[in-house]
């Protein structure tokens, strides 16, 4: 039942991104529908390696699938990265020069190590081959496993210092949590299929925290894109209307909320689609002072987000015909 919903929530999202035309040349963009694609893609995975474990009694599995198993698993981690990133470059218009480094050096250290094992070291029930190399194999994945997790944590923590919106910092903080809380829960079992000691991961008497994971952060995605940071992918935040209507919906907007002209000034900049760093320059002030104006707009208009605040603009022009 989770696979069922967490393949729905991926084919849903994968064709809301593709179905939309508009920034396909952005960083942002790239990062979220990769991302989306490859849990998908390891959930599609894991749904076949159940399918075989659970109803066909089958627990071998092939080089071919043991590779892509590894590929995945290093490319979530490597979309993941890239992925707050590009939100930070959004916020802060600036990018983490390192991020990018890091995230490459762990992926394909992961998915090379990985390949190599699949093809030379392990057995088609994940057992390596080779006794005398256990130990020595087991510290060089407990060592590559900690340094990815390490970085995430990294990235995942000065993210959260920086002056993001509060649903980046929810959904950065969640999914970086559900990503080390996995990597390490699957080192665990990794270990009992490296040195033989069972033939299937759910032979183990261990909840498998694969699915839940999967789940969640599926859900977590669908929460953030409609609330606040991805909202551009899915709708133009500039109205069809001319800059007269535009300007007449945004005073009207701050009259009824009793905005200060500071406010207006930071709620047409939001309008226009500008994050807080453009707005900072554009308006000569600092990103606190943006954050800060941005939350008393917030308080003032009853919202949470950006997209909120564009709606409740745009709803203005229906209260402006009955008025």
């Amino acid at each position: 039942m989770l696979a069922s919903c967490i393949a729905l929530l991926g084919i849903g999202l994968l064709v809301l991104l593709i179905s939309k035309k508009e920034n396909r040349k952005s960083r942002l963009y790239r990062s979220v529908i990769c991302f989306s694609g490859v849990v998908f893609s390891y959930c599609a995975l894991y749904f076949v390696f159940f399918f075989r474990d659970m109803v066909l009694h089958y627990y071998s599995v092939g080089m071919p699938l043991r590779c892509v198993d590894y590929i995945l698993d290093s490319a979530i981690t490597f979309f993941w990265l890239r992925t707050i990133g590009c939100i930070y470059e959004k916020h802060e218009g600036s990018r983490m020069n390192r991020i990018m480094l890091w995230a490459w050096v762990c992926s394909v250290l992961r998915s090379v190590t990985g390949v190599i094992s699949a093809v030379f070291l392990l057995d088609e029930y994940y057992a390596l081959k080779y006794q005398s190399i256990v130990s020595a194999y087991l510290v060089a994945e407990y060592i590559i496993v900690l340094v990815s997790t390490l970085v995430v944590a990294k990235y995942s923590i000065d993210s959260l210092r920086a002056t993001l919106t509060r649903n980046s910092k929810f959904y950065i903080g969640i999914v970086s949590t559900l990503i080390v809380f996995w990597e390490l829960q699957q080192n665990i079992v990794d270990t009992g299929l490296y040195i033989g000691k069972y033939i299937s991961a759910w032979s183990i008497g261990i909840v498998d925290s694969t699915a839940p994971i999967v789940f969640i952060i599926g859900v977590v995605s669908f929460v953030y894109i409609f609330r606040e940071d991805f909202s551009p992918l899915y709708y133009s935040v500039r109205s069809e209307n001319n800059n007269d209507q535009e300007t007449d919906l945004l005073e009207i907007t701050a009259i009824q909320h009793k905005l200060t002209d500071r406010e207006l000034d930071v709620m047409r900049l939001v309008y226009e689609g500008k994050n807080n760093p453009e707005i900072a320059d554009a308006l000569f002030i600092s990103r606190n002072t943006v954050k800060k104006h941005l939350q008393n707009i917030y308080e003032k208009t009853g919202v949470n987000s950006r997209m909120e605040l564009v709606y409740v603009i745009n709803m203005s022009s229906g209260e402006k015909k009955h008025s």
